[in-house]
């Protein structure tokens, strides 16, 4: 499936030419649902700096201003309460029904 939507793009391309940002446009939902399941099974950033601009309650707790946040995504990214299996690949987590 993933190849044939990029074969439908290429062909309408000429030898030598590259893709361009309309190009990309045309690729189908299954080539998003990849890229968003290899995002969240192995992410290239694993987390980020943030600080906290002003005093912020989370459930429950302080997180006081000045104070530097590490949200690390794998936690939520594997986390089994959010993904069904998410050990496993599955492009198809991602699917949208319009």
């Amino acid at each position: 499936m993933l190849r044939r939507e990029h074969e439908s793009v290429r062909s309408g391309k000429g030898t030598g030419e590259f893709l361009t940002a309309e190009d990309y446009k045309k690729i189908q939902y299954y080539t998003q649902n990849v890229i968003n399941e290899t995002l969240r099974g192995g992410n290239v950033v694993k987390f980020v700096h943030r600080k906290a601009l002003k005093d912020v309650r989370y459930k429950g707790y302080l997180i006081p201003a000045g104070w530097e946040v590490l949200p690390i995504f794998g936690a939520v990214h594997l986390d089994p309460s959010l993904h069904v299996n998410p050990q496993q690949f599955m492009p198809c987590r991602w699917k949208v029904y319009i």
